[in-house]
């Protein structure tokens, strides 16, 4: 016979392996990459002025759609970047006009920040470091710290001034003087970014470049305060002193100053009870952070807000299923008001939708509606696995949200852990605010498998003359769509020829069913004809797509949404874990997807105590001395109750970026205690008693710490102020800083100026004994 006489040769395309649509209408996706080491920007440009050109080129019903361009993020953050700068920079100049009631004197120590800037920006290209967003930020970050040094320097050579030294030897011996706190306080800055260099993945990644410019920046500052400073302030205390006299306002001894040598005095005879205190102030921080405070970030896949559907068919659904699955949301959303752009993608067995929303709706209860809506929808649809998931501030930071949360079943024994995750489920189903239950073999985004199950009943098949290999080897035919791959050469050789692949299909095979399956004719041995659902059983049944195994335990995945706010949705997981008693073998746990990984988890300790160690390394050979440092150390719990405090205050997520916060705090909150240890310990050394020596000392550190702490947090303040924690890198890390180095100020002020004022008498406490009722 002819292959004609048998079957049908068709000359067509292959099918499509997947399926772009954008707004409904048929797309093609063009990814466009640049090379590394060239500028984003740049390349953006050239390509956004090509694709200028080729659209006039096209035919009208053609339309080319940028969907993502990641130069449009960047510009955004340089621009704001920049304003944030400026404001960063007209804040500290009113801080310091505040402090110092002078126009002349803020402007030379803001000059500090250009020179050290492009100090730094020469060092940066000495280690062929490339100016990007984490650099300037670095650089913006650290505006605010750039000034300390210069500060420190301006004051105390003021200070000399003012009690009537020349303008030369004020100079000289105003830096001599604070020359080595200066340096031990920069460099215990600076050596809390030596571990980064350590840090591995995306913590390398991010937090490396950021590192390296402040700690650039630091030591420019700190070539910059013992030069420009000294010479300018010669130059500027003589025309003022031959000007208008010996006075100058804005360093005499100020009310302040009074007010608080005035409490140190009246503090030092109760010390062991403001100490006490202090203790109790770190341990209630501590123990509402604990409580109150959420820690890793809110899991979502974009910073915008969107809307996603994810639709899962059974195996060997073909694309022209999962298509019709996809329309059918699909026809929901385009064209509706409110949604930007709806996005589409399909494959075999399954189907992604991606819908964005314009600004003006992003937080209003729009993106919640249509949200609901496609929920409803998707629980109406039968035969289809089908998520709805919304991410983005509009979902999380909108006043309300569906969470999506996730636990970790893990065992020996593979049938007991499927039992224990079914019964967690329908535990789950009980509570009013819990929906959207899905249980997967490993991961939560890989569903169940449907499959067929067929069971050959051997008495039938004997009696049919068949047997197990007869009944497989009919069947193949139907079963499997695709007979091979081959390729066949068409045209001779001579004239040109190419290879062509073909494939070989069974009649109807698009339209075969399940039902069809148990009607199929089988032909026996000795003549009989029977259908196959006469001597085989076929069941329908969910399998898992994958086994997983963690630690060489068994993991079923156990995912649901939590319908209100996240922090509502993660206690009320963490009353599940508390709650739920597993046999000895088996366990509950809850897995974490971004920063709370291991690996990140120990990087991040490890950077927290070889900060730690190094910053007690420096202070130790500053004042050669091993427990002076620990004196200096109390200023890291003390900076952490302003952390705490903040968190909680602000109903923010303590993410890595706060974790890397509290380091570069390590390396900031104990430049004020290294001030006031060695301003303390000079006087003591001139033969002052410690309780004046304490009171003395506390009183000439306090202008320059408020001045150079003040400074620092204004410069932060932009990041806080005009950014929304999912929008920037730096939220956490800026209020960290921000609330440990504010509560530090205070609690350094007062706690390390009563424990240099002399030994400490701790106050009796009266007991009896149980035994013999006697006092102790």
């Amino acid at each position: 016979v002819r292959l004609r006489d048998v079957g049908q040769v068709v000359d067509t395309y292959t099918e499509p392996l997947s399926l772009t649509r954008v707004d409904g209408n048929p797309a093609v996706l063009l990814l466009i990459h640049r090379e590394p080491g060239t500028n984003i920007v740049s390349v953006a440009d050239r390509v956004a002025a090509k694709l200028e050109g080729l659209r006039l080129k096209l035919p009208k019903e053609i339309r080319l759609i940028k969907e993502e361009d990641q130069s449009e993020r960047i510009r955004r953050e340089l621009a704001t970047l920049g304003e944030r700068a400026a404001f960063s920079l007209v804040v500290i100049f009113a801080v310091l006009w505040l402090f110092l009631r002078s126009a002349w004197s803020p402007v030379i120590i803001l000059s500090t920040v250009l020179f050290s800037s492009l100090l730094a920006l020469n060092a940066f290209a000495a280690a062929h470091l490339s100016v990007n967003l984490l650099t300037l930020a670095g650089l913006a970050l650290g505006f605010g710290m750039l000034v300390d040094n210069s500060i420190v320097v301006w004051e105390n050579i003021a200070r000399h001034f003012a009690q009537g030294e020349p303008a030369e030897a004020a100079a000289v011996r105003g830096t001599r003087e604070v020359v080595l706190p200066i340096v031990a306080s920069t460099f215990t800055t600076v050596c809390v970014f030596v571990p980064f260099v350590y840090l591995t993945g995306e913590l390398r990644i991010y937090y490396v470049p950021f590192a390296l410019a402040v700690g650039f920046s630091l030591l420019a500052s700190l070539v910059v305060s013992f030069t420009l400073i000294p010479t300018v302030a010669r130059l500027a205390l003589r025309r003022y002193g031959a000007r208008s006299g010996r006075t100058i306002p804005a360093f005499g001894t100020s009310r302040l100053q009074e007010l608080y040598q005035t409490a140190l005095r009246r503090l030092i005879p109760r010390r062991s009870w403001v100490l006490v205190l202090a203790a109790a102030v770190v341990a209630v921080s501590w123990w509402v952070f604990d409580r109150y405070v959420t820690r890793g970030p809110i899991w979502s896949w974009q910073e915008r807000t969107q809307l996603g559907v994810s639709i899962y068919l059974p195996q060997g659904t073909p694309l022209e299923r999962a298509d019709e699955a996809a329309r059918k949301f699909e026809k929901l959303v385009v064209g509706r008001p409110g949604v930007e752009r709806v996005f589409t993608r399909v494959w075999r067995e399954r189907a992604r939708i991606t819908i964005t929303f314009p600004d003006s709706v992003v937080y209003t209860a729009f993106p919640l509606i249509l949200k609901e809506e496609l929920t409803a929808e998707a629980a109406r649809t039968g035969g289809v696995n089908i998520s709805v998931y919304g991410f983005g501030p509009g979902y999380y930071r909108g006043g309300g949200s569906a969470g999506q949360f996730y636990l970790y079943v893990l065992g020996y024994n593979y049938r007991d852990v499927c039992r224990y995750a079914d019964e967690l489920a329908a535990r789950l189903r009980l509570h009013p605010r819990v929906r959207n239950i899905k249980i997967s073999g490993g991961r939560w985004w890989s569903p169940d498998h449907t499959e067929i199950v067929m069971q050959p009943l051997r008495a039938r098949l004997a009696q049919a003359g068949l047997s197990v290999m007869d009944l497989q080897t009919q069947l193949s035919a139907y079963l499997r769509e695709t007979l091979g791959w081959q390729q066949i050469r068409l045209g001779s050789r001579e004239k040109g020829s190419e290879l062509v692949s073909y494939r070989i299909k069974m009649a109807g095979h698009e339209r075969f069913e399940v039902r069809d399956l148990a009607n199929v004719l089988l032909r026996g041995k000795n003549g009989a004809v029977v259908r196959l659902g006469e001597v085989a059983r076929l069941e329908e049944r969910l399998v898992p797509r994958e086994i997983v195994r963690q630690n060489q335990q068994y993991r079923r995945t156990v995912s649901f949404e939590f319908l209100g706010p996240w922090r509502m949705g993660n206690r009320f997981v963490k009353s599940v874990l508390a709650t739920t008693h597993l046999p000895p073998g088996y366990k509950l746990e809850r897995p974490s997807f971004r920063w709370g990984e291991e690996g990140e988890k120990r990087q991040i300790w490890q950077l927290i105590v070889l900060a730690i160690l190094l910053v007690f390394m420096v202070t130790a050979g500053l004042f050669e001395s091993l427990t002076r440092p620990f004196l200096v150390l109390l200023a890291l719990p003390m900076a952490l109750v302003g952390t705490f405090w903040m968190f909680y205050l602000t109903d923010t997520n303590f993410d890595r970026s706060a974790y890397i916060g509290v380091v570069l705090l390590i390396g900031i909150v104990v430049n004020n205690a290294i001030l006031l240890v060695y301003r303390i310990g000079q006087l003591r050394a001139e033969g002052y008693q410690p309780l004046e020596a304490a009171v003395l000392g506390g009183g000439q550190r306090l202008r320059p710490i408020l001045m150079t702490s003040t400074t620092t947090v204004v410069g932060l303040l932009p990041l806080v102020l005009f950014a929304r924690p999912e929008q920037s890198l730096w939220y956490a890390l800026s209020l960290a800083t921000i609330g440990g180095l504010t509560s530090s100020t205070v609690l350094v002020l007062l706690v390390v100026p009563l424990l240099l004022s002399g030994p400490i008498r701790w106050p009796r406490v009266r007991a009896r004994s149980r035994s013999r009722g006697e006092e102790v």
